[in-house]
């Protein structure tokens, strides 16, 4: 199970150096509550709450597959690295011609000297504990390339035992293309 997970991964991320298709016009909000729903059963058998804010926002340009890839990642790390009784909140908002996705969880945080490199290919910050979750080291790589592919950025705050905050932010569409938007 884990090794094709890291297949599957390192295909994800070959296929995304690439460039992503920005062809469509994509309802974040819509693909972030799809992925709550996908790993909710998930979180609650992590005994983690999983709780979605979004309101209708704008279209971004981009590829629904990517996208939902990079919601799915944030969500599924936040889970996995929150503990029982934590709780995670993901959030789909726009401002300043830019639809902002934020994933909060209240679990046990990165240390500072980590932050910088945590969105490189199999960075680990605890290797005990990555294996202890099961990840493959290679998520917040494939999410900051399906954010640099869609025009956008993703950052990170975080503090040790208070959990972490990961923002994406991404252009929004061309408002006078909106009608053919997808999600």
């Amino acid at each position: 199970m884990r090794l094709s997970r890291i297949v599957s991964d390192l295909l994800d991320l070959s296929r995304l150096e690439g460039g992503s298709d920005r062809a469509e016009h994509v309802r974040l909000d819509v693909i972030a509550a799809d992925e709550v729903e996908r790993l909710g059963d998930g979180a609650e058998e992590a005994g983690v709450a999983i709780e979605l804010h979004a309101d209708g926002v704008p279209s971004v340009p981009g590829s629904a597959r990517d996208l939902a890839l990079l919601v799915r990642n944030l969500i599924d790390n936040a889970v996995r690295y929150t503990p029982r009784g934590g709780r995670v909140d993901v959030s789909v908002s726009a401002e300043d011609g830019k639809v902002i996705l934020e994933v909060i969880d209240t679990g046990m945080g990165i240390p500072q000297r980590d932050l910088p490199r945590v969105f490189e290919r199999f960075y680990r910050v605890d290797r005990a504990r990555s294996r202890e979750t099961g990840g493959t080291g290679l998520g917040l790589a494939i999410v900051r390339h399906v954010a640099e592919n869609h025009g956008g950025e993703v950052t990170v705050r975080s503090e040790l035992s208070a959990g972490s905050t990961f923002v994406v932010r991404l252009p929004v569409a061309d408002a006078a293309r909106d009608d053919a938007s997808v999600g």
